[in-house]
């Protein structure tokens, strides 16, 4: 069979398996609104082609400083983190926009590749492991990763 050939099968988790257009892409846009900077998609998808704007925390920051007026002062990227991060996360009171993800290919799909390769199966991802971790489980795929 083709597959005996195969070692593993790699996932990206955002764009392939987590639809992440609504959850860190917005929360880029809510963060520069928090700094009173408009970004839009757009802005994100720019930077993004680019290259080197894995890292969303940074990437606020770069996108919030290319706006800002010279007499404005940048915030830290401490700072965008932590707005960055409960905007994503959410707290007590609202929930986060991780919460908007969902799951790109269909569970029966994944568990049937899973099945076909032996359960050679991982995530290759920039995503922190514990963001990683949640939408795993709240998918009901960390049987398989």
């Amino acid at each position: 069979s083709r597959m005996t050939s195969i070692k593993a099968i790699l996932f990206d988790m955002d764009g392939v398996l987590a639809s992440v257009g609504t959850s860190y892409r917005e929360a880029i846009v809510q963060t520069a609104a928090h700094f009173g900077v408009k970004i839009s998609q757009e802005d994100i998808s720019v930077q993004k082609k680019i290259g080197n704007a894995n890292n969303d925390w940074i990437l606020s920051k770069k996108l919030i400083d290319s706006k800002l007026n010279p007499s404005e002062q940048s915030p830290t990227l401490e700072k965008v983190t932590e707005v960055f991060e409960e905007i994503y996360q959410g707290n007590d009171t609202t929930p986060g926009l991780c919460e908007t993800e969902s799951l790109i290919p269909s569970l029966g799909l994944l568990e049937e590749i899973y099945r076909r390769c032996n359960g050679a199966f991982a995530v290759v991802t920039g995503r922190p492991i514990k963001d990683c971790h949640k939408f795993l489980q709240t998918h009901k795929l960390d049987h398989l990763f």
